[in-house]
């Protein structure tokens, strides 16, 4: 468990907790499939930031699909890299961004 001060910092491949600050806060992660212990956005992980008079941002950077599902909350910017990702014919890279509250997915 840990939290940021008004600096950027990166998650790891094990369990992370993270409280974000009154000031803005950058996370950044890797993600993928979620039996890959490789990258640091993970289904145990919970980032929760609870003020809403900053401007936090998670990055995260993925090379195959993304099925790690982790507890993200008040995080006002969430910035997908799709970074050097394959696709087979036929094939669609796509985002299910469920329970998206106060907030516009674009």
């Amino acid at each position: 468990m840990f939290a940021f001060d008004c600096g950027t910092g990166t998650l790891t491949t094990g369990a992370d907790t993270v409280f974000g600050t009154a000031k803005s806060d950058t996370i950044n992660a890797t993600a993928g499939l979620a039996a890959d212990t490789t990258k640091t956005l993970n289904n145990n992980d919970v980032i929760v930031d609870s003020s809403a008079i900053d401007n936090d941002t998670i990055n995260i950077t993925a090379t195959e699909d993304v099925t790690s599902t982790a507890t993200i909350v008040g995080i006002e910017n969430i910035n997908f890299n799709l970074d050097a990702v394959a696709t087979t014919a036929g094939t669609t890279w796509g985002i299910k961004a469920d329970n998206i509250s106060a907030g516009t997915l674009t």
